[in-house]
């Protein structure tokens, strides 16, 4: 079995926990989650919620779009690969509006984990957070570092190739 299709499933889990945590959290009714309503001085909670509900939907098709297509190549036993590289672009939009997402659910996540009032609640998410929060976390640090990686080899190229750590 193709190590994509692994992947491509890990995500879609990811994505359906971070779903479930969402419709958990916009239909609870809890009187003890009012401070709830401060994620972002930006935007407020209900626009910020739905944004990520929204992205993360997509995600999910997306994800489903790949798996199938990966199935369907590996059962057909089809050479043809996609050519991803085309859509580049829109990868970089997806990228980029993933990011916020992601920013957003990490903010969330942070406010509900550290929100005092909330430790007694019935109502309380505080497992859900928890892994939300971690998974936002480790998200972002990668985030960051293939950017920070990206910009050191757009900046330091040349000099790379003359010291032959990159053969070309």
């Amino acid at each position: 079995m193709n190590c994509s299709i692994l992947i491509f499933v890990m995500i879609f889990f990811i994505n359906i926990y971070i779903l479930n945590y969402l419709n958990k959290l916009i239909n609870s009714d809890c009187k003890c989650n009012n401070k709830k309503k401060q994620i972002l001085d930006i935007i407020d909670n209900d626009t910020s919620i739905t944004y990520t509900r929204y992205y993360t939907i997509i995600t999910i098709i997306i994800t489903i779009i790949i798996i199938i297509y990966y199935i369907v190549k590996n059962i057909l036993d089809l050479a043809h690969d996609m050519q991803l590289y085309r859509l580049k672009t829109l990868y970089l939009i997806y990228s980029t509006l993933g990011f916020i997402s992601i920013y957003i659910l990490n903010r969330l996540t942070y406010n509900q984990l550290n929100n005092d009032s909330n430790n007694d609640c019935e109502c309380n998410l505080k497992i859900m957070n928890k892994y939300i929060y971690y998974y936002s976390s480790f998200i972002i640090n990668g985030y960051v570092l293939v950017v920070a990686f990206s910009l050191f080899m757009s900046i330091c190229y040349k000099d790379l190739k003359i010291l032959n750590f990159i053969s070309k």
